[in-house]
């Protein structure tokens, strides 16, 4: 901020020294702002997921002063052809929320990545909730284009690493077009059905656990059973060997005690992130002691040689 002062009958002497002052207190305010931000946030939380598909409004910034490592959110193709997100009242604008505030971080940022620590991108995760396919995608790949250079870029099969990857998930979005397209700034959720796309267009595989493991709300799970977690470690194997990241959704909100359940065994099995709508609960967990340690069962699985998490 800066303050101007005019004291008539000044001497010239002192008005010079304080243009002095005000011009190099502006030349370090943003710089300042930028370290007073950086210093209120929590460390990186790697693997972490912030899932906002209801609200709040605006989850970026609670998501990154925790130290989230990505987020996930739906959108929505409005009236007027803006792309806006689908909580809060009015619903905010997606560029204004989310794009425009991580383009002004990494501006601040010293490591060209959206979190210290890390030197994995921001995953963001769009789902689209309403309006016309092909037109929304249309929007979507403009808005991108002013912000290209934060985000990771797949020119055919080439990937140029950025701070921030967008991954377009849950159905609706053209895939057919996405495909097509020789020099992107999205990437696709891999799909069992679609086995022939490269990694290098679907990085990311997503699976819906409680109904794969036959999970039921009337028999409440302190642990998974011995087959539950064998399926779940499967799946991560699987996808690891196809040099692809993992995630699970539908995991269970209620009650906790099955939801840690849950948790524990996706940290267990080396699945690449986990998400929560309790941002505060999940950032305890992933930050508290080893899930699995004294419990036999649950030792964590191996990775592979490489580090899917730190895939771009």
């Amino acid at each position: 901020m800066i303050l101007f002062a005019y004291y008539s009958g000044m001497s010239s002497s002192v008005a010079s020294m304080t243009g002095g002052l005000v011009a190099l207190a502006a030349a370090g305010g943003a710089g300042a702002a930028g370290a007073a931000i950086w210093r209120r946030d929590r460390d990186y939380l790697a693997g972490s997921l912030a899932v906002a598909l209801d609200g709040p409004a605006e989850p970026l910034p609670r998501a990154l002063r925790l130290g989230y490592a990505g987020l996930e959110i739906a959108l929505r193709l409005d009236d007027g052809g803006d792309l806006r997100m689908t909580a809060g009242e009015p619903e905010p604008l997606f560029e204004r929320a989310v794009l425009a505030p991580l383009a002004a971080r990494l501006t601040g940022s010293t490591t060209g990545r959206v979190h210290r620590g890390s030197r994995e991108s921001f995953q963001l995760l769009l789902h689209l909730a309403g309006g016309d396919p092909h037109e929304a995608y249309a929007e979507l790949d403009e808005l991108l284009g002013e912000y290209g250079r934060i985000l990771t870029r797949a020119i055919e099969m080439r990937v140029t690493p950025g701070p921030v990857r967008v991954v377009l998930v849950g159905p609706g979005w053209p895939r057919d077009t996405i495909v097509e397209q020789d020099d992107r700034l999205v990437f696709l959720e891999y799909e069992p059905k679609a086995p022939a796309d490269p990694r290098e267009l679907a990085p990311l595989v997503t699976r819906s656990l409680a109904p794969l493991l036959g999970w039921d709300p009337r028999e409440p799970w302190a642990e998974l059973p011995a087959e539950a977690r064998h399926i779940l470690r499967s799946l991560v194997r699987e996808a690891h060997a196809d040099r692809r990241q993992i995630r699970f959704v539908d995991v269970p909100d209620r009650p906790r005690a099955v939801r840690q359940a849950f948790w524990r065994e996706l940290h267990a099995a080396g699945a690449d992130y986990i998400g929560g709508r309790d941002l505060a609960a999940l950032s305890r967990f992933l930050r508290g002691p080893l899930p699995w340690a004294g419990r036999p069962h649950s030792h964590r699985a191996n990775r592979p040689g490489y580090a899917p998490a730190n895939a771009q």
